[in-house]
């Protein structure tokens, strides 16, 4: 498998940029502060000689994949969770895999492939270079490393599955790893799997979903069953069979799969902070000329409310101008981190009280201006 067809399926979506996160990959990855880094002192490092199958279908994924041997695969003794790590130590020019005893006793020498292959994704998109969402400074931030989280499992997964080459496997070792459950105690139906996604959106905004590092076990099986029909999967197998979707279609269908679980809160965390600091930007705007005319004050009200623009007017009784640029500027230094589409919704509101107010020449406001869209990149 060619390195490009690797970044030309990862998810458009697992994108820091996106978020507004700089990803610096010189920089040393701290591996001391990690609360894992045990694993690998306690973990028996995967050898022909003593783990035979295993070593096995990690050779097979690696002959797959084409991929330089720049991999240590290890086992560790946790019978208490089906779980797997990629881990990259500072200034190593290796990456440790770890598998959890139990997550090798739930799959069966096939179905690993998947995991293997998945965890492989994680460093080939490196992954481990995403900051820890429990290190933000501030919620909105953490909302948007947590989104990044999700978005990454989705990129995995298509590198596993991809791997296995089979469908149903994948849900299987999905299903395996979730339930905790082995083959003995499940009997795979597909759509009976799905249906239950349509009870998870009737959870609507439950904080779990939102803060979950993970997506959902259904919407990640939705997001494969999406990429297997795609355009760009089946030109892969050299099927002679035409997809449903294109790539691009399939992720906007995930996007909007996961938004719909946790709109409500993700509307309330975005729409409150870019809503805050449109209001005090045209504010700043307003005042450039320190005046506030009849016609600015209805068209401020127009898009926030009599009573806001009633109590603006009480505290500008009370406030000077270094008053409300330190104001405009602390709401922007907040909002640095909404996403794109959100600052292009500030940026537009903005340009229409500009064309609604000003003069071509009003270089005062021009400059106002300025400093603003450059505060919020």
């Amino acid at each position: 498998m060619l390195a490009n067809f690797i970044n030309n399926i990862k998810y458009s979506k697992d994108d820091p940029k996106s978020y507004e996160i700089k990803i610096q990959p010189s920089n040393d990855v701290d591996y001391n502060s990690n609360p894992d880094a045990y694993l690998l002192t306690s973990s028996m490092q995967i050898k022909n000689d003593l783990f035979p199958k295993i070593y096995q279908s990690i050779n097979e994924v690696k002959e797959i994949l084409q991929l330089d041997d720049m991999y240590n695969f290890y086992v560790n003794p946790d019978n208490s969770s089906a779980n797997a790590y990629c881990k990259v130590m500072p200034r190593s020019d290796r990456a440790d895999i770890i598998f959890t005893s139990r997550l090798i006793e739930l799959l069966d020498v096939n179905e690993l492939k998947y995991i293997v292959a998945h965890e492989i994704a994680h460093h080939q998109y490196q992954h481990y270079l995403y900051p820890n969402p429990k290190e933000a400074e501030n919620h909105l931030r953490y909302f948007n490393l947590i989104n990044l989280q999700k978005n990454a499992e989705i990129s995995a997964d298509r590198l596993g599955f991809t791997v296995l080459g089979d469908l149903e496997q994948t849900m299987k070792a999905m299903i395996k790893v979730s339930s905790g459950l082995s083959s003995e105690h499940i009997k795979y139906n597909f759509d009976n799997f799905m249906n239950q996604l349509e009870d998870l959106k009737k959870l609507e905004s439950n904080p779990y979903l939102m803060n979950s590092s993970h997506p959902s076990i259904f919407t990640r099986a939705q997001a494969v069953l999406w990429f297997s029909q795609s355009n760009e999967y089946i030109n892969h197998t050299n099927s002679s069979t035409k997809g449903l979707y294109d790539l691009s279609q399939v992720d906007l269908l995930i996007d909007n799969a996961i938004s719909e679980l946790i709109s409500k809160d993700q509307d309330q965390i975005f729409g409150d902070r870019s809503r805050t600091c449109l209001f005090w930007c045209l504010v700043y705007l307003i005042l450039v000329d320190k005046k506030f005319t009849k016609e600015e004050q209805k068209y401020l009200s127009t898009i926030f409310s009599n009573q806001k623009v009633s109590s603006l007017k009480s505290f500008l009784t009370n406030s000077n101008s270094d008053e409300i640029e330190h104001r405009m500027k602390s709401e922007l230094y907040r909002s640095k981190d909404l996403p794109q589409a959100k600052k292009m919704e500030i940026k537009e509101k903005l340009k229409e009280y500009i064309e609604k107010f000003s003069s071509s020449n009003d270089m005062s406001l021009i400059k106002a201006h300025g400093k603003i869209l450059g505060i919020l990149n």
